[in-house]
């Protein structure tokens, strides 16, 4: 299967938490994050997805059959095109609002401490996942230095929030190797392949299907009403990312 940044650039546009995956996700005009990539521009993952639409709820992406040789049946749905994404593995250290925002906090910026914005520390794993439009910083930095794992990025938003049209910045922050611990959390990781094609949807690379038949059996467990958790209705856990403020892709 695909990969690599070279050959995306190439390509047709067409063709401590959960254990659930978690994309990076900027929602907001000058949202940003500091992140690490554990993935390198040669082991890029790419590959062309239609949106997954279930009784008109969007439930992520699924890969264009076309793509592997087969006749794909999303294609012939009303105003789903395929188009390219890419995939990768990075270390999310922190990730900055530019609103109060619940856990986080707010801080300064700039070299005159005048900037406001509120930080929430994350430094968890995540897969950034986005449109082929959108890997302009990566190939900059590549064509920079060489490699996108000998240092600390920042990656920008600029779109308000609801925009079908935001762009996206990489700029480099710190460089340095990247650290060992990281280098062996990398290693655990599953295969792009294994997550872009739905395969798993978990961090530990379980099989997806046994996932599904661990929730189905806990959704029909009895749960007294002590052991429930009150107040939280973050679906963030959820193995869907059902923001579409990203554009179509």
């Amino acid at each position: 299967m695909p990969r690599g940044l070279t050959a995306l650039q190439e390509s047709s546009p067409e063709g401590g938490g959960s254990d659930y995956i978690r994309n990076i996700k900027l929602l907001d005009d000058r949202e940003f994050t500091t992140l690490r990539f554990l993935t390198d521009a040669e082991n890029l993952y790419y590959e062309s997805f239609h949106r997954n639409m279930v009784d008109g709820a969007f439930k992520g992406f699924k890969v264009c059959l076309k793509s592997t040789g087969q006749p794909c049946p999303m294609c012939a749905m009303k105003d789903n095109r395929p188009s390219t994404q890419f995939l990768a593995w990075v270390y999310e250290y922190d990730h900055f609002f530019q609103a109060p925002t619940e856990n986080a906090e707010e801080v300064t910026l700039g070299k005159s401490k005048s900037r406001k914005a509120y930080k929430r520390t994350v430094n968890e794993i995540r897969l950034m996942r986005y449109s082929n439009a959108h890997r302009g910083g990566l190939v900059g930095a590549v064509e920079e230095y060489d490699t996108l794992t000998d240092r600390t990025f920042k990656w920008v938003r600029d779109g308000k929030r609801g925009s079908t049209r935001p762009t996206y910045d990489l700029r480099s922050l710190k460089e340095g190797a990247i650290p060992d611990e990281l280098k062996l959390l990398a290693e655990t990781l599953p295969d792009l392949e294994e997550v872009a094609f739905g395969r798993t949807e978990r961090l530990d690379g379980a099989p997806a299907e046994e996932q599904k038949e661990k929730i189905e059996k806990y959704a029909t467990r009895d749960v007294s009403p002590d052991t429930s958790v009150d107040g939280d209705d973050d679906n963030d856990d959820t193995p869907y990312d059902d923001d579409e403020d990203d554009g179509p892709f």
